[in-house]
């Protein structure tokens, strides 16, 4: 019995999507160039239950997403370059309190025209989700999910319109995106790269900061950092800093027993580190 399908389409397509009849069995299947405007009915109506793994690629008419919440074995999803897609609602989630109940990693990525996520009327949405990438997203901005346990890894890049609270994560990496707000508290790595954060605040968790900044801005009002102060990352184990064109001062008040390599480049007007560094960070 067949558990794989890959599905290419350059013409008739409706007629012949809609009178497949895959097997119940299918755990992976992958539509490629699909120019319907909306997915098959056997998609929609979820009778593929034992689905684990699902591509939707270049699809650049379908305007809607089927209920992909409901199934209950799905645990990869990738949804590429589906350009008549607008915006993602509860239909998506299928409406359901536990939706998305085994999916561990959701993809998208070059959405051109999504616009809103709309994923906070969704309660116990996405339980078990670990991996969450939204890339060339230009349109996209609003509110992101929230979940209750911290994503494992969260990229988001070359998504300039979004300006939101950014999910909980343990490895979050952003590029050329809007100003996010972080949840510092759960986070072990930050690689940032032309991007506004705003704000920095103490973080007992994070042990390796990387921020390359092309805007010389990363606070809250957009006054580009003076000082950095090591007092705020107590478990930071490697700093990377670059193209901070105003950083006079690296601080340190408290002995920082963790802090192995530190990186600083195109900071033109670094005056001082901190005095004894010796004794204040004997791991360097």
């Amino acid at each position: 019995m067949v558990d794989e399908s890959e599905l290419y389409w350059f013409k008739k397509e409706k007629e012949v999507i809609e009178n497949l009849q895959p097997s119940k069995k299918l755990k992976k299947l992958s539509i490629f160039r699909y120019r319907g405007k909306q997915f098959p009915n056997w998609l929609l109506g979820n009778s593929l239950w034992n689905m684990a793994s699902l591509e939707l690629e270049a699809c650049q008419s379908c305007q809607r997403l089927p209920p992909l919440g409901l199934f209950p074995f799905l645990k990869v999803l990738k949804i590429i370059g589906l350009n008549g897609i607008l915006s993602i609602d509860g239909d998506f989630h299928g409406s359901n309190s536990s939706s998305f109940k085994s999916l561990e990693t959701l993809y998208f990525s070059d959405m051109s025209q999504w616009e809103k996520w709309e994923c906070q009327t969704v309660t116990g949405v996405f339980p078990r989700l670990g991996r969450l990438s939204l890339r060339k997203c230009p349109k996209l901005k609003g509110v992101l999910l929230e979940q209750v346990v911290p994503l494992e890894t969260l990229y988001i890049s070359n998504c300039q319109q979004l300006e939101a609270l950014a999910p909980k994560s343990v490895d979050l990496e952003l590029c050329m995106c809007g100003k996010l707000q972080l949840e510092w508290a759960t986070m072990k790595r930050l690689k940032v790269a032309e991007t506004s954060l705003l704000q920095i605040v103490r973080s007992d968790t994070l042990e390796d900061l990387h921020i390359d900044s092309s805007l010389e801005s990363i606070n809250d009002d957009c006054v580009s950092l003076l000082t950095f102060q090591l007092d705020f990352f107590p478990t930071l184990r490697t700093l990377h800093l670059s193209g901070f064109g105003n950083l006079e001062m690296i601080s340190q008040s408290l002995i920082h027993h963790h802090l192995e390599k530190l990186t600083l480049k195109n900071c033109s007007k670094l005056e001082s580190f901190p005095g004894s560094m010796h004794m204040l960070l004997p791991s360097l």
